[in-house]
């Protein structure tokens, strides 16, 4: 009775370890994200252990039905579409509820395509914040981003091609005009990495718009990032369409200070 996380390529077949293949070969059973696309991956390296579907993103119909086979005694790998999973991926509830029940659990190392993305990037490599894929909505993705405007050091996001110019222009319209990298078909035959100004990336991506799963890493925020008062970067935000109660927790958070004494200035205004 075991939970063997095994990462998969994110581009190139030939960057899966030796261990996920050996775990692939002898697991009772494979829990996919997508079979059909796991499928390609087994066929490639002639592996015949059976697939299930497992996506906790979408329903627990699928957590029940590996769990049962772990009470079993089985062996279960679970993979994602490419990478890590649980990284953006699925695979975070099956382990939560592993880990309750004292189902054994191990996680094999591998690819995932946001430490390629900041090795490559030449950013510092100290620290930085990895957000997985920001909010859709509008008004969520601001208030996340007016909740990241003063933090200092880097963060990474993961976008789809046909997102990727709507989520640089609000970045930069929150955030100012970073450096920024974004890295795209990773391991692949067109790898591609873009150093540049935001406002520089939009224009290029713009001109010639680029296919394929993006990694976007943007600088931190510069000392001199909060220098205007709290009803400067109110009006600012509000001015983006925020709504009130969404721009006072903004500022709030990005200056550490209490939301009564944001919601005075927001009086004041």
């Amino acid at each position: 009775m075991k939970l063997s996380i095994c990462p998969t390529p994110i581009g190139n077949l030939r960057d899966i370890t030796l261990r996920v293949l050996d775990t692939l070969k002898v697991a009772d059973v494979i829990a996919a994200e997508d079979s059909r696309h796991t499928r390609k991956l087994l066929t490639h390296f002639e592996i015949k252990t059976p697939l299930m579907r497992y996506d906790d993103h979408h329903s627990e119909a699928g957590l029940d039905q590996v769990l049962e086979r772990l009470r079993a005694g089985q062996h279960v790998a679970l993979v994602s579409d490419a990478g890590m999973p649980v990284v953006s991926d699925p695979g975070v509830l099956l382990i939560k509820r592993c880990l309750e029940e004292g189902i054994a659990v191990e996680v094999l190392p591998g690819a995932s395509a946001f430490v390629n993305a900041w090795v490559l990037s030449g950013f510092p490599g100290e620290s930085f914040t990895f957000y997985g894929f920001l909010p859709r909505k509008q008004s969520e993705l601001r208030s996340k981003l007016a909740q990241i405007k003063s933090r200092r050091e880097p963060f990474i996001i993961y976008e789809a091609p046909h997102r990727i110019l709507k989520t640089l222009t609000e970045i930069e319209a929150i955030l100012g005009n970073r450096p920024a990298v974004l890295a795209r078909e990773l391991t692949k035959m067109y790898e591609e990495v873009l150093r540049m100004e935001l406002s520089d990336l939009i224009q290029e991506l713009t001109d010639n718009p680029r296919k394929g799963e993006m990694v976007l890493i943007v600088d931190g925020a510069p000392e001199e990032a909060i220098t205007g008062s709290i009803e400067d970067e109110l009006k600012a935000l509000l001015a983006l369409g925020m709504t009130k109660n969404d721009a006072i927790k903004a500022v709030a958070s990005s200056r550490k200070i209490p939301k009564r004494e944001v919601y005075q200035a927001a009086i004041d205004l």
